[in-house]
Parts: structure tokens; C-alpha cells; sequence
């Protein structure tokens, strides 16, 4: 079996894909209107905007001297960041102290960095427990 293009995009295994509820067949539309609201609910919609600033409070850097290879409006491009697929943007940004990455596990995205000159921080694992 195969979820819809929705389901595909929105990282629902075909299982939950409401296409296949009840062998009724809906609209794309329908099914993508659904898992994109049951994603909101759950507050797994998120944009590297987002996910930068909360990193950026752990390592204490300013905002302002972050260079990316996003432009503003990729930024804030809103992507499902809870488990299923990969959707955000792929990117690097480089503060001051830190270079910043896209992290993925299971489906569910996040902001990694590491040191940007050699130093004798060790940097922890990315990408699982």
C-alpha cells in the first residue's frame, strides 16, 4: 500500500494515512488538511529561524553575527519538525564561536553545532540518544 502525496510530504506511514480509513478513499487535500492540523496540535511545525534562536541562547551567541547560506524568506519557511520525514531546508550557519547544522533523527529535526575553530570542547554525539 501507498499513502497519499500528502502523507508522503507530511511523514504519515500509510497505516494512518486517513486515504486508507475505512477503504474510503478522500481527496489529497482532505488528507493533507488533516495531518497538517494534527501536526499543529502537537506543535511540531517549526522554521530554522525558530530553531536557531533556541540554540543560539544555549551558546550565547548574538543573532546578528549569524552568516547562513538561507536566504530571510528560508529562514522562516515552516516545516514539519516532529517524527516522520526530513523537510527542513538543508543548511550551515557560522557564528562567532559556533558553526551550525541540520540534525535529524527519525524524522524529527533540530538545530547541531560545533566549535568553528579547533579548540578542546569535545562535541557530543548528533542525532540520537
Amino acid at each position: 500500500m501507498e499513502t497519499c502525496r500528502a502523507c508522503t510530504f507530511w511523514g504519515v506511514g500509510y497505516e494512518d494515512c486517513p486515504k486508507y480509513f475505512d477503504d474510503e478513499v478522500i481527496r489529497a487535500e482532505e488528507c493533507l488538511n488533516f495531518t497538517r492540523r494534527s501536526k499543529l496540535d502537537n506543535g511540531e511545525i517549526s522554521c530554522w529561524y525558530d530553531e536557531l534562536l533556541t540554540v543560539l541562547e544555549s551558546t550565547k551567541e548574538d543573532p546578528q553575527d549569524l552568516i547562513t547560506t538561507l536566504t530571510d524568506e528560508e529562514l522562516h519557511e515552516q516545516f514539519p519538525a516532529g517524527f516522520g520525514g526530513t523537510y527542513g531546508r538543508p543548511f550551515t550557519a557560522w557564528g562567532k564561536k559556533y558553526v551550525y547544522f541540520p540534525v535529524v533523527y527519525d524524522g524529527s529535526e533540530w538545530v547541531g553545532y560545533a566549535p568553528r575553530n579547533p579548540c578542546c570542547e569535545k562535541t557530543k554525539h548528533q542525532g540520537g540518544s
